[in-house]
């Protein structure tokens, strides 16, 4: 087998491309003030979701966050375009 993958724990990704105007409007929709911004609450909703990548934004960094329903992620990656994926580090390495 000359090009293998094995993802050992790998997820589906939702790669989105960002846009700017998008964001703002749903942190507007939303009502999100900075005071809320939080990496580590719980995801369960799009609001969740806003004010948490806001949060990741804001402090300059990245991570993994459980989301509670795929459905979050789904509607909050509609908003852009979008392009799913195999993800999670083994995956990400192997293609790199």
């Amino acid at each position: 087998m000359k090009n293998a993958v094995l993802g050992l724990g790998g997820t589906v990704d939702y790669e989105v491309t960002w846009d700017d105007p998008t964001v703002q409007a749903l942190a507007e929709a939303y009502g999100i003030a900075v005071d809320e911004l939080d990496r580590l609450l719980p995801i369960e909703s799009e609001r969740d979701l806003v004010r948490t990548v806001l949060a990741f934004l804001r402090d300059g960094g990245g991570g993994e966050r459980y989301v509670a329903s795929s459905a979050v992620v789904e509607r909050f990656a509609a908003r852009f375009d979008t392009r799913i994926t195999l993800g999670g580090t083994c995956v990400r390495a192997a293609i790199a």
